[in-house]
């Protein structure tokens, strides 16, 4: 992952947290980011697919070693 990406504070905090499972509220995201996510990423679960190519959001969990298994719009949060 580039450390010039948006999403690059992202894929940091997820390879240096040393855990199996994580879950992060989208404020938590949104924190480490320095940005709001677009609206897209509150309402579509496409947004948070696990696709290898065409989004660079996605390269931040997997390259990371993580993918997206539970997407909560209601409690605004993510597991990976």
């Amino acid at each position: 992952m580039n450390e010039s990406s948006k999403y690059y504070p992202l894929f940091s905090h997820l390879q240096q947290s040393h855990q199996s499972e994580l879950v992060l509220t989208l404020a938590e995201i949104e924190a480490l980011l320095g940005a709001k996510l677009p609206q897209t990423a509150r309402t579509q679960r496409a947004w948070w697919s696990n696709r290898s190519q065409g989004a660079v959001q996605a390269a931040a969990w997997v390259e990371a070693g993580f993918q997206a298994v539970a997407v909560d719009f209601a409690a605004g949060q993510v597991t990976f």
